[in-house]
């Protein structure tokens, strides 16, 4: 869920001369002028109407399109009024290319990729779509933008399409997901409303791989801050001592994703609820006092 600029400025800074003060200060002001810009979290994707696209010159069949899109944790690009039909298909860099409508579920029921049918707005060629011999994909060309109902074999062009980043959000690091970095620890209630402020939550550690964006990222951030802060992970047992919740509302339950340190590090207690990772651990999880350790932290859109 991070697209031109991650905002990392800490939005505290004064007549301070600190070289951590000098820092925030320049960069929030470097920053300020694109937190309303829209974002998108993969490079080589454009934004257009607050989605991003990108073009795709290899050839392949609407399947295989499809799922190089899913890769990006996108869908094929999905023109649904005249403007961005017309914006996919100038992206686009040869004259015939996949969109992300067909029919292959029902005849003449055309839905697009997001499961949506096709509304009031569409672009067919004269005569399209006539199913001449099975065809249930489209693939849009010509200097009108037409659409064209072809077989699913054949290989072309494709657009994906993803959401853009929300304001304040960005991707910076280069790891597809819409982030906020926040270089300046705060306690966990703190760093909560600061998320939630952004229309977000702190980002959860789902798997593996969200472990080693945490820690690449942190670890940058920490070039510029207090080398000795851990981050929090957006797991706490506030509610229910031994019972831990993500912070979108979840049960941490036997089975899922954990890294918690080994013994005595990851003992908990009734004065200890907050789950954070730091480097003194191996970057492995330990619980720590909510309301007196503080830590860096990164937010997530809702």
């Amino acid at each position: 869920m991070i697209y031109v600029s991650v905002l990392q400025a800490s939005l505290m800074a004064g007549p301070c001369t600190s070289g951590f003060f000098k820092w925030a200060a320049l960069v929030l002001i470097a920053t300020t002028a694109t937190v309303t810009a829209q974002v998108c979290p993969i490079a080589d994707y454009v934004s257009f109407n607050g989605v991003c696209y990108k073009d795709f010159a290899e050839l392949k069949t609407y399947d295989e399109a499809r799922q190089t899109c899913a890769a990006d944790r996108g869908m094929l690009a999905m023109p649904k009024d005249s403007g961005t039909n017309t914006f996919i298909h100038n992206l686009g860099s040869n004259g015939t290319h996949w969109i992300g409508l067909n029919d292959l579920n029902n005849e003449g029921h055309w839905l697009f990729e997001d499961g949506k049918p096709l509304g009031n707005y569409s672009s067919w060629g004269p005569g399209e779509p006539n199913d001449l011999g099975g065809e249930d994909c489209v693939v849009v060309h010509g200097s009108t933008h037409d659409w064209i109902d072809v077989s699913c074999s054949l290989t072309r062009g494709f657009i994906c399409q993803l959401g853009a980043c929300p304001a304040g959000y960005g991707d910076d690091y280069g790891f597809g997901k819409c982030l906020y970095v926040h270089k300046r620890p705060l306690i966990y209630s703190m760093a909560i409303e600061h998320c939630q402020s952004m229309g977000g939550r702190i980002f959860q550690l789902d798997n593996a791989a969200d472990v080693n964006v945490m820690k690449t990222i942190v670890e940058r951030a920490r070039a510029t801050s207090n080398k000795y802060f851990g981050v929090w992970v957006g797991l706490t047992d506030e509610a229910a001592e031994g019972t831990f919740v993500w912070e979108d509302g979840t049960l941490s339950a036997s089975g899922d994703f954990s890294d918690w340190a080994p013994q005595p590090y990851d003992h908990n207690s009734g004065r200890r609820d907050c789950v954070l990772m730091k480097p003194k651990f191996n970057w492995q999880w330990v619980v720590r006092n909510c309301g007196r350790a503080k830590n860096l932290f990164l937010c997530e859109p809702n």
